[in-house]
C-alpha cells in the first residue's frame, strides 16, 4: 500500500465540504505579533517541520470530510513534533492524553505509542474533531473542546447561556490556555497560508516523507530493515516514531512498518535471504537484585555493548532492580526456563587463625564507624571492608558490626591508640583480668580510678570485662618497688 504518491496527482482527493472561517480581530492580531516577535524562532521551526508531515495529514482530513486547515491545530499543539510531551502526559503531534488516545483506538504500551504515529494519530484526531463538531456545530467550539474537554465546554455554555466562543472566552471559567487556544490557532492558520506576507519569506520546508508499508513476521530491529531498504536508520526512525524501542514489537505477527517509497521489493528480497539465525528478536528482561549487565549478557549469550546500545544506557553500572531492559537476541534463541542466577554476595573477610580474634559489636544509639573504630583501635577503612560498607552506608542501632582485633602477645600488646599517662603517673604495667575481677576491684587494688582505667584502655564502664583481657595501668613511681608482688599473670612493660 502506497501513501503520498497520490499527492503528485492533483485532484485525486475530494475537496473538503466545509472550511474553518478565519476571522481577524484584536486577539488574533495579538498572537500574529507574538509569532512574529518573541516566538518567531519556534514558528519558523514548526513551519519548516510541517513540510515533512502536513501534506499527508491534510489528505487524511479531507478523506474524513474535515477542513484541511485543521492540520494547524497540530502546529499549535506540538509544532508538528511527534515527540512533543506535556506535563499532562499528552504525547505526539496531536497531543493526545492516554485516555482519549485509547478511546479512539491508539495503542500505547512498552513497545509502541501510536500517538506518535502520524497516520494513525491524525486519523484518531479527525474522528475526535468530527465528534466534537457534531456535538457543538461550530468549529471554534470544537477546537476549544479539543483543548479543554467537551464536558468543561458544555458546562461553560450552560453557565453563560451562550454558544459563541468569543463570548465564552470573556469569562474566567475557562482556563486562560483555552481562552487563547482559538485565537492562537487562527493566527497560526493566517501565517501558514501566507508566510511571506507576515515576514516568513525564507522558510526552508522539509521534504515530505513518502513511504509505503511492509509486514514483518516477527520483532525486527529497525537497523536490519534500514539495511534491507538501502536507507539510513535515521530515515527509518523518522518514518516510524511510534516504535519506542527501535524495533517492531514482538507478539504482533505481520506488524506493518513504514519504509521509504520504492524500497519494498528490495527489502523483501533482502529479508528472504537473511539467515534466520541472524535475524534479531527481542526479549524484555526485568532486572533482579544483585544482577549486573555482565551477568545478564552472559545468560543470554550476547555482548554487554549490545544491551547498552539497545537501551541507550548512559552508565552501564547504574541499572536498578525492578527496571526492565530490552535484550536483542537471534531469532533461533530459546529463552531459558530459569531466570539468570543471582550474583552471590561476596563473603565477608575471615581473619581467624591469622593472629586475629573476631569481635561482634552491637551498634548503640549515637554510634558511628569512627567511634567504633576508635574504641577497638582499628581504622574506618578496615571496618568498611570487614562489613561491606560503602562511604555512603549508614549504621543503625541493633545492627551487628564485625571487628577483627589482633591477638595480644607478651611481645605485642593489643593495638590501641597511644595514650599518655596522667600527671603524676609513672611506669606502665599490664594486668591480666581474672575470673571475678571488676574495674572497681582492679582500680582499688592499684590505687587508680575506674575512669582512668576506662580512659587508658578504651573501655565502656557499663559493660563487664572478661577474663584474659589485658589492661594497661600507670602506677605511681613510689609503688614501683611493689611490682614484684603483682598477682600472677601480670607482665611489667
Amino acid at each position: 500500500m502506497t501513501f503520498l504518491s497520490e499527492l503528485q496527482q492533483p485532484g485525486s482527493a475530494p475537496e473538503p465540504p466545509v472550511v474553518v472561517p478565519v476571522v481577524s480581530n484584536e486577539r488574533v492580531d495579538t498572537f500574529i505579533e507574538l509569532f512574529q516577535g518573541p516566538q518567531r524562532r519556534w514558528m519558523e521551526r514548526a513551519l519548516s517541520r510541517s513540510g515533512r508531515y502536513a501534506q499527508r495529514m491534510k489528505e487524511i482530513l479531507r478523506e474524513e470530510g474535515l477542513p484541511e486547515d485543521l492540520v494547524y491545530l497540530a502546529l499549535v499543539e506540538s509544532g508538528f513534533s511527534p515527540y512533543a510531551y506535556s506535563r499532562a502526559r499528552a504525547m505526539g503531534i496531536w497531543q493526545f492524553i492516554p485516555g482519549t488516545a485509547r478511546r479512539y483506538g491508539l495503542v500505547i504500551n512498552w513497545w509502541i505509542d501510536e500517538r506518535r504515529d502520524i497516520e494513525k494519530s491524525t486519523r484518531a484526531a479527525a474522528h475526535y474533531l468530527k465528534n466534537l463538531h457534531d456535538l457543538f456545530d461550530d468549529w471554534y467550539l470544537a477546537a476549544a473542546a479539543y483543548n479543554a474537554g467537551e464536558g468543561k465546554l458544555q458546562r461553560a455554555i450552560r453557565k453563560y447561556d451562550s454558544t459563541c466562543f468569543w463570548d465564552l472566552s470573556r469569562y474566567r471559567y475557562l482556563r486562560k490556555e483555552t481562552r487563547n487556544y482559538v485565537p492562537r490557532f487562527l493566527a497560526a492558520v493566517t501565517i501558514a497560508q501566507h508566510p511571506a506576507r507576515y515576514g516568513f519569506e525564507n522558510i526552508e520546508y522539509e521534504a515530505p516523507l513518502l513511504y509505503e508499508t511492509v509486514s514483518v513476521p516477527d520483532a525486527t530491529d529497525l537497523a536490519v530493515i534500514a539495511k534491507g531498504c538501502g536507507k539510513s536508520l535515521a530515515l527509518l526512525n523518522k518514518l516510524n516514531p511510534q516504535l519506542r524501542r527501535g524495533c517492531t514489537p514482538p507478539g504482533y505477527p505481520g506488524y506493518e512498518v513504514k519504509i521509504p517509497l520504492g524500497t519494498r521489493e528490495s527489502f523483501l528480497a533482502y529479508y528472504s535471504r537473511l539467515d534466520p539465525a541472524k535475524r534479531l528478536t527481542f526479549r524484555r528482561h526485568r532486572i533482579r537484585k544483585n544482577e549486573t549487565l555482565s551477568h545478564i549478557a552472559q545468560h543470554y549469550g550476547i555482548s554487554v555493548n549490545s544491551i547498552v546500545a539497545m537501551n541507550r544506557l548512559k552508565n552501564r553500572h547504574s541499572i536498578r532492580e525492578g527496571k526492565s531492559l530490552i535484550i536483542p537476541l537471534p531469532a533461533s534463541y530459546k529463552v531459558a526456563a530459569r531466570r539468570p542466577r543471582r550474583r552471590k554476595p561476596a563473603k565477608l573477610p575471615d581473619l581467624s587463625g591469622r593472629g586475629y580474634r573476631k569481635v561482634v559489636h552491637v551498634v548503640k544509639p549515637g554510634d558511628s564507624l569512627w567511634l567504633i573504630g576508635r574504641r577497638y583501635g582499628v581504622s574506618i577503612a578496615s571496618l568498611r571492608k570487614w562489613n561491606r560498607k560503602s562511604r555512603s552506608s549508614r549504621i543503625r542501632p541493633g545492627q551487628k558490626i564485625v571487628v577483627w582485633q589482633k591477638e595480644p602477645t607478651a611481645k605485642s600488646p593489643p593495638r590501641m591508640a597511644r595514650i599518655q599517662p596522667a600527671e603524676g603517673s609513672g611506669k606502665m604495667i599490664w594486668y591480666t583480668v581474672k575470673s571475678g575481677d571488676s574495674l572497681w576491684d582492679i582500680a582499688r587494688k592499684y590505687d587508680v580510678t575506674v575512669a582512668q582505667l576506662s580512659r587508658w584502655n578504651k573501655l565502656d564502664i557499663h559493660r563487664p570485662i572478661r577474663p584474659g583481657l589485658r589492661l594497661r595501668i600507670y602506677r605511681k613511681i613510689q609503688l614501683n618497688a611493689e611490682l614484684r608482688h603483682l598477682p600472677h599473670g601480670s607482665v611489667p612493660d
